[in-house]
């Protein structure tokens, strides 16, 4: 199967890699890079997310689903305006009495939060694995879709500060091990449809029972992926009376099956209709072009962004997709396993993508990291976008190898963007807050403080999750832009949304749900150094219609679609 993939995309010209920049080179932008304005402190015990804690099986991780999981939710889940956080739970070690439950905190706008769990409805004690967030019902209030190894929670908010499971009686209860999952209408009948990425056919008493193990340099390891079966997605049209059709095999989604992790879903040929990029673990990943007719294909060896540019498989586990060299045209950053390289997918103008991870010299410096969650955010509110990857092995014996940079606890990474579309560690690592080290996984991007810039929040293994505040000095304006669409799809999921600067233009999407297990605020951010306003602001409605505003000051907006914008608060 792998020889005929190469096969596949050798004939496809699936994207020879970009000519490289050697990391460090002379003919590197400048030989001495300026000091960064990016600097990231630990603000977790401060924030009281630090009373939770995140359990995942045995310390040795001996089995392969307790090596993963702590996805989170950064949202507004009561309506105040400020940003609240989600945060599930794995469970404890086999043969432990040990309570674990998934915990919501309701944040203040400034970096402090209470916890709400007890008469929430949201202390699901499965083992959780991610959320995501999306007004599926239409009533104006973020609802929460919650995975697990077992049934999946649809959490219906009622406005008033408790949520019901009603995922059996709305039809996606899906009982298979789900990992990732995306609210997206991709029939454009105006409400939100669910595909849910499904990991492995895994049952725990035939590992028990047959001692399946493997070998990883001389290291006894948990059995799998390779190995075992995976699963194929799911995907669920929203009927728009709170239940969904299962239409899996009619749409082709259910064709394959493969060990998947995280999707994103975004325009990929800007024909109107939204398709979804779904990364895979040890599997080519996935690229379902959607056809307009309730079918999609996979376009992903045809577009080179299966595999990787020698050909091979890799560990996709999460995506990213944003506009990075500023195009108008959306790329992909896919997080891989360690000794490979994370990937950035470059789109070109004829639709395929290249891999410009070389020339954007990030090859070297991931071939260490072994990445979960990623992000495209300009953190330091210069005009382009940033990257961001949460990191740490999968096996705690790598320790016994004596590897200085081969570790299970590892240090997140963040890459500044020099502009020119190439990146580089910034001055200084990013500040205190990028020295941590942990099993990271799940994170989130969005002003968690209320100071308008972005700050990070990171679910770690067997821990506490980690908040890291942006105090990076010398930051320019910004613009948050809050989008309210028409109909059952409130959060206008789909849109997009360009922002010129004098000659420069920026691209943003809403709703995208780009990382890993997790999901962010929808409020977009345009960073604008030293401008102080937008000098035009062109929104694209998932429905296809247009609307364009001029001379935007910084600061905080929202845009309803058909009834114009207005200001939610000052300059940042």
């Amino acid at each position: 199967m792998k020889r005929a993939w190469i096969l596949i995309c050798l004939l496809a010209s699936c994207g020879p890699q970009e000519a490289s920049v050697p990391e460090g080179s002379a003919s590197d932008l400048t030989s001495t890079p300026a000091p960064s304005a990016l600097h990231f402190v630990d603000g977790t015990a401060a924030s009281g997310l630090g009373a939770f804690q995140q359990r995942n099986g045995s310390a040795g991780k001996n089995l392969i689903h307790e090596s993963f999981a702590a996805g989170l939710a950064l949202v507004d889940l009561n309506g105040d305006g400020h940003l609240d956080v989600y945060l599930t739970n794995g469970g404890p070690e086999q043969g432990s009495d040990e309570s674990v439950a998934n915990a919501l905190y309701l944040g203040d706008g400034q970096g402090r939060f209470a916890e709400a769990t007890q008469g929430s409805g949201l202390g699901d004690t499965l083992w959780s694995y991610g959320v995501n967030a999306a007004d599926y019902d239409g009533d104006s209030d973020l609802d929460l879709y919650v995975t697990n190894r077992g049934a999946n929670r649809l959490y219906r908010n009622d406005g008033a500060g408790h949520f019901e499971d009603v995922a059996a009686n709305a039809g996606v209860a899906v009982e298979e091990w789900s990992t990732g999952s995306v609210f997206f209408d991709y029939d454009r009948d105006g409400d939100l449809d669910l595909y849910v990425v499904n990991h492995i056919d895994f049952d725990l008493q035939t590992v028990h029972e047959q001692n399946l193990r493997m070998q990883y340099y001389n290291q006894e390891v948990y059995y799998g992926p390779l190995g075992l079966d995976g699963e194929a997605d799911r995907l669920f049209r929203n009927q728009g009376d709170g239940t969904f059709a299962d239409v899996t095999e009619s749409s082709g989604i259910g064709s394959v099956a493969m060990f998947g992790f995280q999707a994103v879903t975004f325009d990929y040929d800007q024909d109107g209709w939204p398709d979804l990029y779904v990364a895979n673990d040890s599997n080519p990943n996935l690229l379902w072009r959607n056809k307009g007719d309730g079918t999609f294909e996979d376009l992903s060896a045809r577009a080179g962004v299966a595999l990787s540019a020698s050909g091979d498989p890799q560990a996709g586990m999460g995506v990213a997709v944003g506009d990075y060299d500023g195009d108008l045209q959306s790329d992909l950053y896919v997080t891989n396993f360690s000794e490979d390289y994370f990937s950035l997918y470059r789109r070109t103008e004829r639709g395929m993508f290249r891999d410009g991870t070389a020339r954007a010299r990030l090859q070297q410096t991931t071939m260490p990291l072994l990445g979960w969650a990623c992000a495209f955010a300009d953190f330091d509110a210069d005009g382009d976008l940033d990257l961001f990857a949460a990191n740490g092995h999968v096996f705690p014996q790598v320790d016994a190898l004596g590897r200085q940079e081969t570790i299970y606890l590892q240090r997140n990474s963040i890459f500044e963007n020099s502009a020119d579309g190439r990146f580089g560690v910034p001055a200084g690592g990013g500040g205190p807050g990028f020295e941590l080290q942990a099993a990271s996984r799940g994170a989130a991007v969005g002003d968690v403080d209320g100071d308008g810039d972005l700050d990070l929040l990171v679910g770690n293994l067997d821990g506490p999750p980690s908040l890291l505040l942006n105090n990076g000095v010398g930051l320019g304006h910004s613009l948050h832009a809050n989008l309210v669409g028409k109909g059952a799809n409130t959060g206008a999921i789909g849109a997009r949304v360009v922002a010129r600067v004098g000659e420069k233009k920026m691209l943003r999407l809403c709703g995208t749900q780009s990382g890993f297990l997790s999901v962010g605020p929808a409020t977009l951010h345009w960073g604008l150094g030293e401008a102080s306003q937008v000098d035009e602001l062109q929104v694209t409605w998932p429905d296809g219609s247009q609307e364009s505003f001029t001379g935007v000051e910084a600061g905080r907006i929202s845009i309803t679609q058909g009834s114009g914008l207005s200001r939610t608060d000052s300059d940042d």
